[in-house]
């Protein structure tokens, strides 16, 4: 498929670009503006909700555009974006740049990945998925340690190199455009002969939505919330806490990489309920503030779970549908909502409690998220073992050979 040759490095430098500017925003709110871990933690809400008011308002726009219009665009601006919050003193200016950044970027993701699985279906749409989502966590392991790098230099270098990577997706996706590559896709849809019925898509889907919002809470957390409580509280340099989320990061795209070459959890809901069990027992352990190993151990294990549950997400969300940049804007658009949680009510709870409340919390809303979504399975279960029912026979009428089927129940009786 020769669209992955202009879609993975535009993720990879995307990816990479976007985490450096979270990251380097942390070390720049608290330096050059003097914000405490609310601050920073609003800050990263602002993006995020932005983000996600992106992701629902452009969802019916980004299905009329052509999706390299959509992601010059939003490579170009952000660049500039970038470019601009590097050199602001005011706070207020930073905080409308932040706000800009967060919806030009629902320009870029909803539409590329519905770009990567656009006709793929099952092992192939796993397939595929894998490699995009090696790429662009590849840009989540380069970030942290970059970031962490860089702002030792500067402040703002980290935001520099996020513009140079911004136009280099301009320049891919300029080539892409200029050969058409858009215009090869296959159109998306089902294949014809998929074994996976509608009712499990839709039974999986939302099993898997209902995870990706309460797991992702820790992205926030990571992102926003651990590098201020590492720095200040732990007494952490820079350069250690970008090591640490780098490794994070490794353990994201291996678990990225592995779930292309298995297909045993495919329309399964035991993996899912499994992976938040472990993610919870994790985040127990880790409110009673292990050393140093353990919470390096804990922070490998969640990467592993997030990861996971991301992959669960995107593949049981665009299996057999039709409109794969809508249904990506919805992934993305509960993804963001757990990131802002993540970021708001983490970073209040480690101004006012502590870093073992945000653990806590977290694990109390992954174990409700989980009670829910075995209600929802409970209930899914039961409506369709409830399905129509072949019609019952009557003994034959004298004198006749074939019995009778009788009436099907009125639904106003049967209910």
């Amino acid at each position: 498929m020769v669209r992955f040759l202009y879609i993975l490095p535009v993720a990879f430098f995307g990816s990479l670009g976007s985490t450096l500017y979270t990251l380097g925003c942390v070390f720049l709110l608290q330096e050059r503006f003097h914000l405490d871990g609310a601050g920073v933690g609003q800050f990263a809400a602002e993006w995020a909700l932005a983000y996600l008011f992106g992701c629902l308002a452009l969802s019916r726009f980004l299905v009329k555009l052509r999706v390299t219009s959509a992601l010059l665009l939003a490579t170009a601006s952000l660049g500039l974006l970038w470019a601009a919050l590097g050199r602001v003193d005011a706070l207020w200016t930073a905080h409308l740049i932040n706000l800009g950044c967060g919806l030009v970027t629902a320009l870029f993701w909803p539409p590329i990945m519905g770009w990567v699985s656009a006709g793929l279906e099952g092992p192939k749409l796993g397939r595929g998925l894998s490699w995009y989502n090696l790429s662009w966590s590849a840009g989540t392991v380069a970030g942290p340690f970059l970031a962490g790098l860089l702002s030792t230099r500067g402040v703002a270098w980290p935001l520099w190199m996020s513009t140079g990577l911004g136009f280099a997706c301009v320049a891919i996706l300029a080539l892409a455009r200029s050969k058409s590559i858009d215009r090869s896709a296959p159109a998306p849809g089902p294949t014809p002969g998929d074994a996976s019925a509608p009712e499990q898509n839709a039974f999986m889907r939302y099993l898997c939505w209902i995870g990706l919002f309460a797991t992702h809470v820790l992205v926030g957390v990571i992102l926003n919330v651990f590098p201020v409580w590492a720095q200040r509280d732990l007494g952490y340099s820079k350069v250690l806490i970008g090591t640490m989320l780098l490794f994070r990061a490794l353990v994201t795209a291996t678990t990225f990489f592995l779930s292309g070459r298995f297909s045993f959890w495919h329309q399964k809901a035991w993996p899912i309920f499994a992976l938040e069990g472990l993610l919870v027992a994790t985040l127990a352990a880790l409110a009673l503030g292990p050393s140093f190993p353990g919470l390096f151990a804990g922070l490998l294990l969640v990467g592993f779970t997030l990861a996971a549950s991301y992959v669960e997400s995107i593949f049981h969300g665009v299996q057999g549908s039709k409109n794969r940049s809508r249904r990506m804007a919805i992934h993305e658009s509960l993804l963001t909502a757990g990131i802002v949680v993540g970021a708001q009510v983490g970073g209040f709870l480690l101004d006012h409690r502590g870093m073992a409340w945000v653990w806590g919390g977290s694990a109390l809303l992954i174990s409700l998220a989980m009670a829910v979504q075995a209600l929802w399975g409970g209930s899914s279960k039961k409506n369709r073992a409830h399905g129509p029912k072949p019609p019952r026979l009557l003994p034959p009428e004298p004198g006749g050979s074939q019995p009778i089927a009788s009436p099907p129940c009125s639904p106003v009786r049967m209910r």
